[in-house]
């Protein structure tokens, strides 16, 4: 049958994920929501007592879940973008996508054999898109949330995984009974949790149940679900941000910029260069080494590349920054020495000399042929 999570806003089931837990619902909550409750305490929500039974026979079972009061929840979602107003506008979004495939289902099954498909469903497919777009047609984010209001007064419960068949079968309510997340189209289940939360009661408690995951050996109890989501999260935007490059001045960094799309065009978009022109930026390496010292306490998450000259004050810098704890995604290189330019021809007041030419653009294009070739 599985374990499941499941959300839950007060006593009403809000909705949940088979074998594991819902990342984005996980990050909505900070490490000390945890709850981990052992029998024989009574101090337990009133939709989690049904865990009484098995912890009698087993008194070793924990009963684990996050909860916090929905107000906070809300003002984290806001805080991330999800006003009421641009949430009201991702459902709709959402469910203009939803009518369109519904559409395209009746479009396409109008063109095959009804009687086979009747056979093999059971039911006319066909009939079923059509009540289901006619539902959900002129759907606003009021109407469902008055919808929603009338599944609580009567307490009804979800069939997310056939078609609902009671009184309320082929209706708004019979629509929210029959899917998961009470018919939300969409993958991003902060909508419809803000649209929940939008008349939120102080007292009212957004929880996450998460110990049938614990009994079933997905997890265990002391597992930080809230920091191995954000691991999660920091690997994956790592893995597909813009790699960063930094380095002492616009020169540097323009070469370099220039170079990589010569050498290297099809990798262009997977770096970024500090734009000293636009940002007024200063440059040398004292700014650069400040910049890695902030880009560190701030927590950028992208990986980071600080490019220094290869020269005295660079090296005394680099010396001073390996003494802090700088982050993995962070690395810290010089520019490549190379015997040419240790003994480069330029011409002086006195003639022709030997000048060591830290600038020279060869210098910048073979710091990209040896990143690569390593």
């Amino acid at each position: 049958m599985g374990s499941y999570s499941e959300c839950w806003l007060n006593d009403f089931s809000i909705g949940s994920e088979k074998n594991g837990f819902d990342s984005s619902l996980m990050s909505l909550f900070r490490a000390h929501d945890k709850r981990i409750v052992l029998y024989p305490s009574e101090d337990l929500p009133e939709i989690l007592q049904h865990y009484r039974e098995a912890q009698l026979d087993d008194p070793e079972l924990p009963i684990v879940y996050y909860e916090s009061a929905a107000y906070l929840i809300k003002d984290r979602l806001n805080v991330m973008g999800y006003t009421l107003k641009t949430t009201e506008q991702a459902f709709l979004k959402w469910f203009n996508g939803e009518k369109k495939s519904l559409l395209d289902k009746i479009k396409e099954y109008k063109k095959k054999n009804t009687d086979e498909l009747k056979e093999k469903y059971r039911i006319d497919m066909g009939d079923a898109y059509s009540k289901e777009y006619e539902i959900i047609a002129d759907l606003t984010p009021s109407r469902w949330l008055m919808a929603i209001k009338q599944v609580r007064e009567l307490r009804l419960t979800q069939n997310s995984f056939s078609y609902y068949e009671g009184e309320h079968k082929n209706t708004l309510i019979g629509y929210l009974l029959s899917n998961n997340w009470y018919g939300f189209p969409g993958y991003d289940t902060f909508v419809p949790i803000r649209l929940l939360l939008e008349d939120a009661k102080p007292n009212d408690k957004l929880i996450y149940d998460v110990t049938s995951l614990i009994w079933a050996e997905y997890f265990s109890a002391n597992d930080d679900f809230v920091n191995y989501d954000y691991q999660l999260s920091v690997e994956e935007y790592s893995s597909k941000a813009k790699i960063i490059i930094l380095t002492e001045g616009r020169t540097d960094s323009w070469v370099l910029k220039e170079s990589l799309a010569l050498l290297y065009p099809h990798l262009t978009e997977f770096y970024s260069f500090l734009d000293f022109d636009n940002s007024k930026f200063g440059g040398g390496v004292g700014n650069l080494t400040n910049l890695v010292k902030a880009f560190t306490g701030a927590g950028v998450v992208n990986n980071i590349i600080a490019l220094f000259d290869n020269d005295t004050a660079a090296l005394s810098a680099i010396k001073g920054l390996e003494k802090l704890n700088l982050p993995e995604n962070i690395k810290i290189l010089q520019l490549p020495e190379l015997d040419l330019l240790k003994n480069y021809p330029t011409l002086g007041p006195s003639g022709e000399v030997l000048l060591y030419q830290w600038y020279c653009s060869k210098y910048r294009v073979i710091f990209w042929r040896r990143c690569f070739k390593n």
